[in-house]
This record gives C-alpha cells, structure tokens and sequence, in this order.
C-alpha cells in the first residue's frame, strides 16, 4: 500500500455518514416527531413535531426536507460543556 492510498484509507474512515432513520407509518400512525441533542452541549436540540406523512390525495410523503433551527432548552446556564 502506497503512502497516498493509507492517507485516503483514513480519510474513508473518518468520514461520518449521514443520519437516517427508517420507520414504519400507517393510517392511523402518520405523524412524526423526533428531538435530537446537538453534542456537545446537553441542552441543545432540534427536532420535528407531529410531521404528517400523508398527503392530501391520500398518499405516502416521500421526501421531508425541512430547516431546523437550533433550540436551547435552558438546563444549563454554565459557560462551558464540561
């Protein structure tokens, strides 16, 4: 192995994949909602509140992209994440 292929290796390595999650909805369980904390603070989060993943035409949603803006919860009035 060359020195250039090792240093690329690494960098495979280090590279973290994207979050996903995979869930099941129905009729009558079509919302979703998730809260994520945003590491390293403990109080920092975002997430999403009763989405719901059936359309208009009674369909599926395929895709969600949505803008999340950060949320401090205000458990921790410290100046740092230790």
């Amino acid at each position: 192995m060359t020195r250039a292929s090792s240093f690329h290796d690494q960098q495979k390595k280090n590279r973290r994949a994207a979050p996903s999650a995979e869930f099941s909805v129905d009729r009558s369980r079509h919302l979703m909602s998730f809260l994520t904390m945003l590491g390293p603070s403990p109080d920092w989060n975002v997430g999403l509140s009763a989405e719901d993943l059936c359309t208009k035409e009674c369909g599926w949603v395929q895709r969600v992209v949505q803008d999340m803006i950060p949320w401090d919860a205000g458990t921790d009035s410290g100046v740092s994440y230790e």
